[in-house]
């Protein structure tokens, strides 16, 4: 299953049980001659370790696994913690958790490593207006808003937030 352009999990046997993984591709240059050669490297860590079988592959945040998917995030996060996507994945997981302090903390991470992302800065504001941080949720809102104005989602949700804090 892929989690994104860089990851995916997978069911191995590798211990001669079978667990869940997750690995990340990079490519590294090989060698050079008239055009540069290039190979994959795979690094792989393991998300569980039952002492029996998993029969299926199941992390699916949107099939409602939110534990399981925050766990998930969490490793891919520790495999590559530079990439704002991870931090966006597992701030998402944690929104739904109901954690929203942590969530915060992730999503903030996440639209400061790429200021650029709306979505980043709109799952931010959701996640401070459940924490009831009314005015760090339009600050967030406005900034989606700000870099997609013609998204009506970011500029309802900035609406709705400056109408609730009775603020123009």
């Amino acid at each position: 299953a892929d989690y994104d352009s860089t990851h995916i999990s997978y069911l191995s046997d590798l211990n001669g049980v079978r667990n869940r993984y997750i690995a990340r591709f990079d490519e590294v240059i090989a060698y050079i001659d008239t055009a540069a050669h290039y190979r994959t490297v795979v690094t792989s860590v393991p998300i569980t370790n039952y002492s029996r079988n998993i029969l299926e592959q199941d992390v699916n945040i949107k099939a409602g696994k939110f534990s399981e998917a925050e766990d998930a995030y969490r490793k891919a996060l520790k495999l590559d913690p530079l990439k704002a996507i991870q931090h966006f994945n597992l701030g998402q997981a944690l929104v739904y958790l109901e954690n929203y302090g942590d969530a915060i903390k992730s999503l903030h991470k996440a639209s400061t490593m790429e200021p650029k992302k709306a979505l980043y800065h709109y799952t931010l504001g959701d996640a401070c207006r459940l924490k009831g941080l009314t005015t760090d949720a339009i600050l967030a809102y406005r900034k989606a808003h700000d870099l997609e104005p013609t998204n009506t989602k970011f500029l309802n949700a900035f609406g709705e937030a400056c109408t609730h804090q009775s603020i123009y």
